[in-house]
């Protein structure tokens, strides 16, 4: 018997090359939009906090320690040929959350504007 051998001379063609895996579209996105998620977030719990700070805000009747660090109408008079009239003034004061207080006092007259912000902080030593 009589045994044939095929051989062949040419090569096979060629596959095209691997392609480099690549993300997909919708995961080319995420870590930006996670990151700007995050900031945006953190921006509206900062505004959050501020407005929480600012809206509970109580009154309160300042001491006569306090009046007397202010510099108000009379105490300008005692330096400036001024009367001051009682009419004239506004004071208002607010009490913070953190325990924080800010005078302002106002007094305004035809030709006398005067403004003035006091704020007593709470000091803590950790």
């Amino acid at each position: 018997m009589v045994r044939y051998r095929l051989q062949l001379t040419t090569t096979p063609p060629s596959l095209p090359p691997h392609p480099q895996p690549q993300a997909p579209p919708s995961s080319r996105w995420k870590i930006p939009l996670i990151i700007l998620a995050s900031l945006v977030g953190l921006v509206l719990v900062i505004i959050g906090i501020g407005v929480l700070f600012v809206l509970t805000a109580r009154d309160f009747t300042p001491t006569e320690d306090q009046k007397a660090a202010v510099v108000t109408a009379n105490y300008l008079a005692e330096w400036f040929d001024i009367e001051p009239e009682e009419r004239g003034e506004t004071w208002e004061c607010k009490r913070y959350l953190d325990g924080s207080k800010e005078i302002f006092y106002l007094y305004y007259h035809e030709y006398i504007t005067l403004d003035c912000t006091l704020t007593i902080g709470v000091v803590s030593f950790l």
